[in-house]
C-alpha cells in the first residue's frame, strides 16, 4: 500500500538487488498522492517521450499527465505482487497489481536509465483491468 500503510515496502526488501529496489521505489513514488499532485515531481519521473495505455484503453503522453494529474483527487492505491527485472543495459520493467475504487488493474512500467545523468525515468506504462473476482494463481 502506498502512503506508508505497510512498514516494509517492496523496495526495502534487501533480498532484491539495489537497482531493482530503486525501480520499485520510483514506481511507488508515482502512486503517491503527493507526487501525483506535483507537476514538477511528475515531470522529473517521466521521459519526454513517455506513453501510457490506460486501463480504459486510452493513450496518454507526458504533457497530458502533467496537465491533468495534479487536478485530480488522489487517494492511496494498494499494490500487490510488485516485481522488477532488468531487460537490458539501462532498461527495466516493473509489474504489479493495484486495487482501488475502479477494481483490480494489472500494471507494467518500462523504465529507462539516462546515459548522461544516470537517472531512471518512466518511458511506458500500461494498465489492464482485471475481471471482477479475479484472483492470482498459486
Amino acid at each position: 500500500m502506498t502512503g506508508g500503510r505497510y512498514s516494509l515496502k517492496y523496495w526495502e526488501d534487501d533480498s532484491e538487488p539495489p537497482e531493482l529496489r530503486h525501480l520499485m521505489m520510483l514506481e511507488e513514488r508515482l502512486l503517491d498522492p503527493q507526487v501525483r499532485g506535483d507537476r514538477y515531481a511528475l515531470s522529473a519521473l517521466l521521459r519526454d517521450d513517455f506513453t501510457e495505455i490506460g486501463s480504459s484503453g486510452r493513450t496518454y503522453d507526458k504533457a497530458y499527465l502533467i496537465d491533468s494529474m495534479p487536478e485530480e483527487e488522489h487517494v492511496p492505491i494498494a499494490t500487490h505482487g510488485m516485481k522488477a527485472r532488468l531487460l537490458g543495459d539501462g532498461v527495466g520493467i516493473v509489474t504489479y497489481r493495484t486495487v482501488g475504487e475502479g477494481g483490480q488493474v494489472y500494471r507494467s512500467s518500462v523504465w529507462m536509465k539516462e546515459k548522461d545523468e544516470g537517472k531512471w525515468q518512466l518511458v511506458f506504462h500500461q494498465g489492464t483491468r482485471l475481471p471482477p473476482g479475479w484472483r492470482p494463481r498459486g
